[in-house]
């Protein structure tokens, strides 16, 4: 779980030195990093959320926000303000219902993990040692990056 947690920030994050930032619409992709960072990095009130929903989600902007809060089992303190974003008079609006909870932005603002997820720690090449926990160090080019920071 470490490596794919890992593999997901990669992936869809934003790369930034100091916050970790998490953007996804599938619920389930969103859980499963929330997981992640709880299970391996023991976080939990430092979880961040903002809901980007569309002009069509006005409407239901309560409903929404507390789906995303549910899903990712979040307490309402973790929620920031809601980004709605508006259609182009050129969209023709041809993206109305594609996105039934719009996206889940997920942030903690920790420079250390973020570094380690990087696969380093701020001051040291090697990885962290909380980083070590789902690696597979069996592997001689896992073990040589661990142990040389190569």
């Amino acid at each position: 779980m470490f490596i794919a947690g890992c593999m997901l920030y990669w992936g869809e994050g934003a790369k930034s030195r100091n916050q970790l930032q998490f953007a996804n619409a599938d619920p389930e992709m969103a859980r499963f990093f929330v997981d992640f960072l709880r299970r391996y990095f023991g976080l939990s009130d430092e979880i961040r959320i903002t809901c980007r929903l569309y002009a069509d989600h006005l409407a239901r902007q309560k409903e929404v926000e507390d789906f995303w809060l549910e899903t990712l089992a979040l307490r309402r303190t973790a929620l920031r303000k809601s980004v709605v974003n508006v259609y182009s008079k050129y969209s023709e609006r041809r993206r109305v219902g594609n996105l039934p909870y719009g996206t889940c932005h997920v942030v903690v603002s920790r420079t250390w993990l973020t570094q380690t997820i990087f696969g380093r720690h701020p001051g040291d090449r090697r990885f962290h040692a909380r980083g070590l926990a789902g690696i597979d160090t069996s592997c001689p080019r896992a073990r040589k990056s661990v142990t040389t920071g190569s």
